[in-house]
């Protein structure tokens, strides 16, 4: 054999060991660049299911739920294990009253940050919030309650759930816990205007209005302009009797109202004319009244009619007192008071009998001490004395805190004993 033909077997053997080991390398290349690719995927899967997630937030913000579903149904098909993007799916369900499906998006949110560990409290946390918001709309105040204690205890740093837990505690007619969850916490929410408000709420609850003036004040010192608060305060103001601060803040609040969002809100300007009313300010009290029934809304609004019949009575503007106890029997005919204004106004014109009519009439429908009395009263100018004592009677039972009610009926049961002993002589 030549030298070639030694060489070749030689050289067979190294090829075959190459052509082996090449092969080899080539396959592990092939397994790391499918992992590779598998982990790129994933990522880029991540970075789009955190823009869907964020584009959704966006549009639940806005107010487009329909987008905003469709938005984080993407996220959620792209990653389906990110807990807060079951809980915006959540929300957004909520807010379009679909909250059977809401209550399941927040569940496997809750169960997605228990299975992520403690790192992930804070989104437990909002799982359990929103759980509580929905058992509040379904009108499970204790469940809704359990849920908000539970949001607390794992993100107690957070006063949204603190005041909601105190909300639920107030349906439940449970004052006295809920006063004490609120004010074991104003230390350490020492700026939040939420929890005093909360707190004002409740003194109001328990008839402490000058109390709830005070907590109202913080509150709105805390969140200046914020409306419900401002609101809270004037009821406050008027339940302890503070009228002028009341109105100066009810006309301010009105004034804002038209200006800013060109609403007239009617309920504000009633309480405001029930203060002017209580600092006799009649004058003031009409004028803004003949503005709450001079419009088609307003053409209706029994309660400002009657405020007016009130009025016109204490200015003795007549003319009106007539128009609008007419505007009142004609909007509300099953109602005593726009015969009993009536009566007044016959009574003030000298038509005695019809006053009278009137009243019985109003009688007939509710009975009442101002009824009794004013058909005491005309019953004594028609003279007759025994059947006005009576009607008096009647009046001074329904409200004995009355004295000026007490002495006019004495007055006339004397008178009424007088004029039998008079007959009999």
């Amino acid at each position: 054999m030549g030298r070639d033909s030694v060489r070749l077997p030689l050289i067979l053997g190294l090829t075959t060991l190459a052509i082996a080991t090449g092969t080899g390398g080539c396959a592990q290349q092939g397994k790391h660049n499918a992992e590779f690719a598998e982990q790129a995927t994933k990522r880029m899967d991540q970075l789009k299911s955190g823009t869907q997630w964020s584009l959704a937030q966006q549009q639940f913000l806005a107010g487009d739920f329909h987008k905003a579903l469709r938005s984080v149904d993407s996220s959620i098909a792209l990653n389906a294990e990110v807990p807060k993007a079951h809980i915006l799916r959540g929300r957004v369900l909520m807010e379009m009253g679909r909250l059977e499906p809401a209550r399941e998006a927040f569940l496997e949110g809750e169960r997605l940050a228990i299975v992520a560990g403690v790192n992930n409290n804070p989104e437990n946390a909002q799982a359990q919030y929103y759980l509580g918001v929905l058992h509040e709309r379904f009108n499970e105040p204790q469940k809704a309650y359990d849920r908000y204690t539970k949001a607390l205890a794992l993100d107690p740093t957070n006063a949204q759930p603190l005041v909601a837990a105190g909300e639920m505690l107030v349906q439940l007619d449970r004052l006295d816990e809920a006063e004490a969850l609120l004010d074991s916490s104003r230390a350490t929410f020492e700026y939040n205007a939420a929890i005093r408000q909360s707190l004002g709420q409740i003194a109001m609850l328990r008839t402490q209005p000058e109390r709830a003036v005070e907590y109202f004040n913080q509150a709105a010192i805390l969140a200046p302009g914020e409306q419900t608060i401002a609101e809270d305060l004037v009821r406050a103001q008027v339940a302890c009797g503070k009228f002028g601060e009341a109105e100066m803040n009810l006309r301010r609040m009105v004034e804002s109202a038209e200006r800013h969002e060109g609403e007239a809100r009617r309920d504000l300007q009633h309480m405001r004319v029930r203060c002017l009313m209580s600092m006799n300010r009649q004058i003031e009290a009409r004028d803004v009244l003949l503005k709450l029934t001079g419009d088609t809304e307003g053409s209706a609004d029994v309660p400002a009619w009657l405020a007016l019949c009130e009025v016109s009575a204490a200015v003795n503007d007549l003319g009106r007192l007539r128009s609008s106890s007419a505007r009142v029997i004609s909007l509300a005919p099953e109602r005593a008071e726009g015969y009993l204004f009536r009566a007044v106004w016959s009574q003030r014109s000298n038509k005695t009998s019809a006053a009278l009519a009137d009243v019985n009439t109003a009688l007939s429908r509710t009975e009442s001490s101002e009824a009794f009395a004013l058909k005491g009263m005309l019953l004594k100018d028609l003279g007759k004395l025994n059947e006005s004592a009576a009607a008096l009677a009647r009046a001074t039972e329904m409200a004995p805190e009355n004295a000026g009610l007490q002495r006019l009926h004495a007055q006339v049961r004397s008178q009424a004993v007088t004029q039998v002993n008079d007959s009999g002589q």
